[in-house]
């Protein structure tokens, strides 16, 4: 199975959900779209951000030998620094749709690209193989939350006529940054070494953070909610869960069933979290992920707003 085909499973299959749990708590809410340049201008920064992000999760499959040779690893080892980044983004994501309403949109692309930055850095100059690792699992947090956050900023301000050019430019790059980013890190690794990989992404990283907070404004729309701590457990082995299974199944070969037991408590404990946030809606409507897009039907027109598509969560003024 390929890198690129288990990255939709925690992120483009969640996507939905986390924009829906940021948008019911403003369904009434229309916001004032900023001036169409300025737009374009946080939309081009979070693209990019989402670009180099994404470009991190495969980038590094071509390097695995160079990394086993110089840390005297094995590839089961080595194999841990994509898995690693996998897994944290499948803990992290769910976890966004609270994030969003939580926080600004500017304090959020803050996070993410320092996140990025400092595991970048952390990676580039790692002394061992841990600190690489650590440092795959910084990046993998950051990437987690500027995807959310991309989705959910051009549901909210880009105007109808334009959105769905804007969500497909999008997806584009979900789709074909895990694609291209072996090749991107054969050039280098041939050209240079490993270290490299990470050390040409460092200084884009930063252009990118610097020009995010010069065009992306404060704001004071967020709303204080509860954290639900028993919907995090269970979403941690949940996407965890599937996540690692599908991303060993190769293990299954060797005679190992980890694999189908990862894949298993990770079925059970989704079928557990579907459940409590289908209560929690109910009760508190503070579920940690709005499901209930998954059983709803579009309302023949409606408007995104009126099916909870639009979230709500913090404007960005002209």
């Amino acid at each position: 199975m390929s890198h690129a085909h288990i990255q939709d499973e925690p992120t483009t299959g969640q996507f939905q959900a986390v924009a829906d749990t940021a948008a019911r708590s403003a369904l009434d809410l229309e916001p004032e779209r900023p001036a169409t340049k300025h737009i374009v201008a946080v939309i081009s920064v979070l693209v990019t951000s989402a670009l180099i992000m994404i470009l991190n999760e495969t980038v590094l499959t071509v390097a695995l030998p160079n990394l086993m040779v110089d840390f005297s690893i094995t590839a089961a080892t080595a194999q841990w620094l994509t898995t690693g980044f996998m897994l944290t983004m499948a803990v992290v994501i769910p976890t966004t749709g609270w994030m969003l309403q939580r926080f600004t949109t500017k304090g959020l692309f803050t996070a993410a690209l320092l996140l990025f930055v400092i595991g970048t850095a952390m990676a580039a100059f790692a002394p061992s193989f841990a600190v690489v690792l650590l440092g795959r699992i910084v990046q993998a947090g950051g990437t987690a939350i500027i995807l959310p956050l991309l989705m959910t900023t051009t549901l909210t301000y880009v105007p109808p006529a334009h959105r769905g050019t804007i969500m497909g430019l999008n997806s584009v790059v979900i789709s074909v940054a895990p694609a291209i980013g072996p090749t991107i890190s054969g050039m280098i690794v041939n050209a240079l070494n490993w270290r490299w990989v990470f050390g040409l992404m460092l200084p884009v990283g930063m252009l990118v953070l610097l020009l995010g907070l010069v065009l992306i404004k404060t704001t004071g729309e967020t709303r204080k909610i509860p954290l639900d701590a028993f919907s995090v457990l269970l979403s941690v082995f949940a996407f965890g869960g599937i996540v690692y299974g599908l991303g060993s199944m190769s293990a299954l070969f060797q005679g190992s069933l980890l694999p189908v037991l990862a894949l298993a408590v990770g079925a059970v404990a989704l079928a557990l979290f579907t459940i409590r946030q289908v209560r929690l809606q109910r009760a508190t409507d503070v579920a940690l992920l709005d499901v209930r897009s998954v059983r709803e039907e579009a309302t023949p027109g409606a408007r995104p707003s009126d099916r909870g598509l639009i979230p709500a969560t913090s404007k960005i003024p002209a």
